[in-house]
């Protein structure tokens, strides 16, 4: 059996089922509506009965009808990982044998393959991208399960972050739940593993070791924390030492700087990355892409330095000396407006760039200058036209929430995005990062909390994702990047893989209808028939059958503006805004009792009138009727016969005919708006925002003229869960022959049932006087 150093392993993506769970089950512990359960709900979408992010939709529709040899995976991270390739080249260069894995996920059995037919000092885990401890838990369960004794170092931003925002005490559990041997926990570790390996071949003591925790008994030891920088220009990747593995997917992730010159104060840059700015020489970076296309296979790059494009003067060299060598590299890069010209960019178009990643994050002046941002608006306004004009993309990023963020501000920036139209957008809230300048200053901005827990003088969490959600459904000429789960860096992976930009923006269109779609009716079991099969049809982009197009309007954000603004406007305005604050859990009420049907006595002249109009009168009637209630809460929700339940606002018409001519003349812009009703009316936030009160629905109107009561009230309303959560008593209007009657739907747990008959009572006497008193006016 052969023995080496150590075996490399790259990414582990956790399943989205069990990333998914463990958001729902923070939601669970920590209110329905923790943030980040709230926001992964932009980005994921149920289909037969599987939540799917953008990748994995895709994946399944693309694979429906085609033979398993056919199949393919379409994933985000699916290119070589550049942690590999440096640390690989790393340790190869200093004498180090290794052998790797690339991603975890797809590659398990060779991984036990290598583990059962190798020796190796230790196996060594990267983890650059994770967010929870479960991705650096899964590997090395399964690593145990094959091989328990071999040793298990694992490092990378994750270890290290956690080492700085823990004490020791706190550390050490975590530690001893993941089950390494090992942690480098320092910002660079390559030092730290040469030293560690050295010491696993030889035996030796590992306190002498800096950046260390090693196990020690049933515990951890922690060795003391030095410095440790390798400069980047030491270690330029042997792109040679992985040819196969970058001609699988043809793409490379490249870094020609360390550091970063600015220091935004949302960034953790300026305390994890190098203390100076340092990019590559010209001749060193002429070096790496003359390495690149001598490898062979590689087609497209993607620049990872945040600031790619400073200096101006060298960014602009480097510019000409790609179009001189004529490498035929199709590229994009994160890069700032602010640094920028239209000679840069004519530059950047001839030398093979094809998109742009730009840091708008706010479009407000004070909130940038909280920020420390230097890129402004104008910088924008300069440069987007440009870009549009050379076909370059572009994806523009957003954050909610950051201290001075206010309402007011946020519709700055959303008018701002419409402003410009960049391809591509990703609105986020702000994370609070304890290692980020603007935790140095959280006595200013009265800033408490971490991560999605934060508030501060002008916002908290909740607040920012609802605002999240309000772009979400508003946005109308950008298209919404699902991330994660389809990040823009995707879009570019999946045009080399044959599906053109614009089918993608339709297919995210179509996508971010069946989120909205969810959003509004959660209880809908399945996605509406329409947009699946727009979206299978898009998804199949090798295929010659053209998508049809037009079937995510009543969810564009266009339509849902006019909607919210319909339904605010039927709401009197308050002269002060109402508080947001939350008033407690919603009781869930469980409509399982009814009274028997009462007739409802309509006046010999009305009995005269058409069918179709003795209705209408008579659920006008009803709905003022049952608005007078006490406990009605300010709206009826009313469930006709015919599709999704929506609600009426109390009116203050005080004559009957007038009332009766109002309900009409409203029904139809009510029909028309109707989806999104109650998601508007039943919003504190929302409705604070617009200066309103947010509306209570306790008692609803269910129209059985038709469907003579075979439905019962939670089947009607089971597509608006957060409607039935608050809903007390229904009233179930129903006609037999001629005749009509009225029953009540009730919780017994709530009310009495003595109480649903004196409410039904209440009502139809109160129908019955206004039909006696006003029958010429209404028939009228």
């Amino acid at each position: 059996m052969s023995t080496k150093d150590c075996l490399l392993i790259g990414h582990n993506e956790m399943s989205f089922k069990d990333y998914h769970g463990i958001l729902e089950n923070m939601s669970a512990s920590s209110g329905r509506d923790h943030v980040a359960f709230r926001d992964l709900q932009f980005n994921c979408v149920e289909y037969g009965g599987v939540h799917h992010q953008g990748q994995d939709l895709l994946t399944t529709l693309y694979n429906e009808d085609r033979q398993p040899e056919d199949h393919r995976v379409f994933y985000n991270g699916d290119c070589f990982w550049t942690a590999l390739a440096y640390l690989g080249t790393f340790l190869h260069k200093r004498g180090y044998s290794f052998d790797y894995i690339n991603l975890f996920q797809f590659e398990k059995e060779k991984l036990r393959t290598l583990l059962q037919n190798s020796d190796y000092h230790a196996v060594v885990l990267t983890g650059t991208m994770y967010v929870f401890e479960q991705n650096i838990w899964e590997v090395v369960r399964f690593i145990r399960s094959v091989r328990k004794d071999v040793k298990i170092i694992a490092g990378g931003p994750y270890i290290s972050k956690q080492a700085e925002e823990r004490e020791p005490e706190y550390l050490k559990p975590l530690f001893k739940y993941l089950d390494a041997d090992f942690y480098c926990y320092g910002r660079e570790g390559e030092q730290t593993l040469l030293k560690l390996l050295d010491t696993l071949r030889s035996g030796g003591p590992f306190e002498a070791i800096p950046n260390l925790a090693f196990r020690d008994g049933r515990s951890f030891s922690i060795t003391p924390k030095l410095f440790e920088h390798t400069p980047l220009s030491e270690n330029i990747i042997d792109y040679e030492l992985f040819r196969e593995d970058y001609a699988k997917s043809g793409w490379a992730n490249i870094r020609i700087s360390d550091g970063c010159p600015y220091a935004c104060g949302f960034c953790s840059f300026p305390e994890h990355g190098n203390e100076r700015y340092v990019t590559l020489s010209l001749d060193r970076i002429e070096q790496e892409l003359d390495t690149i296309k001598a490898a062979g296979a590689i087609t497209h790059i993607f620049f990872v330095d945040a600031t790619f494009n400073v200096p101006k003067k060298k960014f602009k060299d480097l510019m000409r000396l790609m179009i001189r060598k004529q490498y035929g590299f199709k590229w994009h890069c994160f890069f700032r407006c602010d640094q920028a010209d239209e000679e840069a960019i004519g530059l950047m178009k001839e030398a093979g760039c094809i998109g742009v990643f730009l840091g708008l994050e706010s479009a407000s002046e004070s909130v940038l200058r909280n920020m420390a941002k230097t890129a402004h608006k104008e910088d924008f306004r300069r440069t987007m036209p440009i870009f549009k004009r050379l076909g370059i993309r572009q994806m523009v990023s957003v954050q909610v929430g950051y201290p001075g963020e206010t309402y007011e501000t946020f519709i700055e920036t959303l008018d701002f995005l419409e402003e410009i139209r960049p391809d591509f957008t990703r609105i986020q809230i702000w994370f609070c990062d304890v290692t980020t300048p603007v935790w140095y200053k959280r006595n200013t901005f009265g800033l408490h909390g971490k991560g999605y827990g934060w508030r501060h003088f002008t916002m908290d969490a909740e607040t920012a994702v609802g605002l999240v959600e309000d772009s979400f459904m508003r946005l109308e000429n950008v298209t919404w990047i699902p991330d994660p789960g389809f990040n823009w860096v995707f879009c570019y992976m999946l045009e080399k893989s044959g599906m053109p930009i614009e089918r993608q923006k339709h297919f995210l269109e179509c996508f971010a209808a069946a989120a909205k779609e969810r959003l509004v009716l959660p209880g809908r079991k399945a996605v509406n028939k329409e947009l699946v099969d727009e979206l299978r049809q898009l998804a199949h982009f090798d295929r010659p059958t053209p998508a049809r197009g037009g079937v995510t309007e009543a969810f564009s954000g266009r339509q849902y503006r006019a909607s919210e603004s319909f339904w605010v406007d039927l709401i009197p305005k308050m002269e002060d805004a109402p508080s947001v604050a939350p008033v407690g859990t919603a009781q869930r009420f469980l409509m399982n009792a009814s009274t028997q049907p009462q007739a409802i006595r309509l006046p010999d002249s009305l009995k005269d009138l058409p069918q179709e109009h003795q209705e209408t009168l008579l659920e006008a009637q009803l709905l003022a009727a049952i608005g007078k209630l006490k406990v009605s809460g300010g709206l009826v929700a009313l469930s006709p016969d015919d599709g999704i339940p929506f609600p009426v606002p109390g009116s203050e018409v005080d004559n009957a005919g007038a009332r009766i001519r109002y309900v009409e003349q409203k029904r139809m812009m009510m029909m028309r708006h109707r989806l999104f009703g109650f998601f508007v009316l039943l919003s504190r936030q929302r409705m604070h925002f617009w200066k309103r009160p947010r509306m209570q629905q306790r008692t609803a109107l269910v129209s059985a003229l038709k469907s003579h009561g075979h439905e019962g009230v939670e089947q009607r309303f089971q597509q608006l869960p957060y409607v039935l959560d608050e809903l007390e008593t229904a009233f179930t209007l129903l006609r037999t022959g001629d005749e009509y009657s009225l029953a009540a739907c009730y919780d017994p747990s709530a009310i009495s049932a003595n109480e649903a008959k004196a409410r039904l009572s209440q009502v139809i006497r109160t129908v019955e006087t206004e039909f006696h008193d006003h029958t010429l006016d209404m028939a009228g």
